[in-house]
């Protein structure tokens, strides 16, 4: 079960990433060169930021988020993408009831992005994004699915 000490250490994560936005990037042409379990520590996290080499996707960050914030991520998980997510992980049925660090995956099928809640009040929770496009900033849910195609699901990690 997911503990206030861990959301609340998400929400301290999150706001490192995006402070360090400079040394956070997209793999090139969206092609993984690295593995989201190499990271399983804030001292691994924090030395890949040092080294420039945090490259990761959207569903690889959302996972060394986690991680590092001590929830069990299921082996079942590991190194997966929004595909695995949406098929592993409970289904919201109202996103004003997700909580901080709940996974906003958009897209249809298996998805195309995943963002992580950083404040989940309401119909338009902050989310935070890291994508092609920009690298690591927050932004509104209404923001967010203007770039997307419908749906957006949110996922509990409240049992991880």
């Amino acid at each position: 079960m997911t503990t206030h000490a861990q959301r609340v250490r998400i929400g301290e994560l999150l706001y490192l990433l995006v402070e360090n936005a400079q040394l956070v990037r997209y793999p090139s042409r969206d092609v993984r060169t690295r593995r989201a379990s190499e990271i399983k520590t804030e001292k691994q996290l924090l030395a890949s930021l040092d080294a420039g080499s945090f490259e990761f996707d959207c569903s690889q960050t959302a996972e060394i988020v986690c991680v590092v914030a001590g929830l069990n991520w299921p082996a079942s998980m590991r190194d997966g993408y929004t595909g695995t997510m949406l098929a592993h992980l409970p289904h919201y049925a109202n996103h004003a009831n997700a909580d901080l660090g709940a996974l906003a995956v958009f897209g249809p099928g298996t998805g195309q992005h995943v963002c992580q809640a950083r404040k989940a009040l309401g119909q338009n929770p902050t989310l935070y994004s890291h994508g092609a496009d920009r690298s690591s900033y927050y932004v509104s849910l209404a923001v967010e699915r203007t770039f997307h195609r419908p749906p957006v699901t949110f996922l509990s990690i409240a049992n991880l």
